[in-house]
């Protein structure tokens, strides 16, 4: 598989993966974005006084019970009792603000990452274009060496012409990368 080729498959898997991606998560940060502008506004907090309290608003002012555990934690085995205040606390931190901070977060990411890729495809044709010129400059010294070597040590002026800029050619050639062949990874 050339080059070329395998570059287009993965451009072409790119675009279905993205655009299958944006898809499904369109829809999914949709209804997250839905839920969380409907729900009871934080801060949220966690509040335990025998059972599991996560309210809304300041501590110490008057609030909203936006989840409650439905068992007193000493009834509770410890390890049930911790999973009850890991999932109250999860739910704390879960607040509308936080959900809705994240899904502008993943959307701008998701931007930025599909910015990266059209700038690395950009960056690749630039790559091939410059390398393109350069085989073209390439050739064109190695023919300017071989019309030199035709030419009779008569001509004089003309020969000694293409000899220095043959030579200037190889010297800014060997400057550049040797390896012009376009990348496979």
């Amino acid at each position: 598989m050339s080059a070329d080729d395998a570059d287009a498959r993965l451009d072409r898997w790119w675009a279905e993966f993205v655009q299958d991606y944006k898809a499904k998560a369109n829809v999914e940060m949709g209804d997250l974005a839905r839920l969380a502008s409907a729900a009871t506004p934080g801060p949220w907090f966690l509040h335990e006084m025998g059972k599991l309290f996560v309210g809304n608003g300041a501590p110490g002012s008057l609030w909203q019970i936006v989840h409650m555990s439905g068992d007193d934690l000493a009834d509770l085995a410890d390890e049930a009792a911790d999973r009850a205040r890991a999932d109250a606390e999860f739910i704390a931190a879960a607040n509308p603000a936080t959900i809705l901070r994240l899904i502008a977060e993943n959307r701008d990411m998701s931007e930025r990452l599909a910015q990266a890729y059209r700038d690395e495809a950009l960056a690749r044709d630039e790559r091939d274009r410059l390398a393109a010129r350069l085989a073209a400059v390439e050739a064109l010294a190695d023919e300017w060496d071989r019309e030199n070597l035709r030419r009779p040590a008569s001509d004089g002026p003309v020969t000694a012409y293409l000899h220095e800029c043959a030579i200037e050619l190889r010297a800014v050639l060997s400057a550049a990368p040797t390896d012009t062949t376009k990348e496979t990874s």
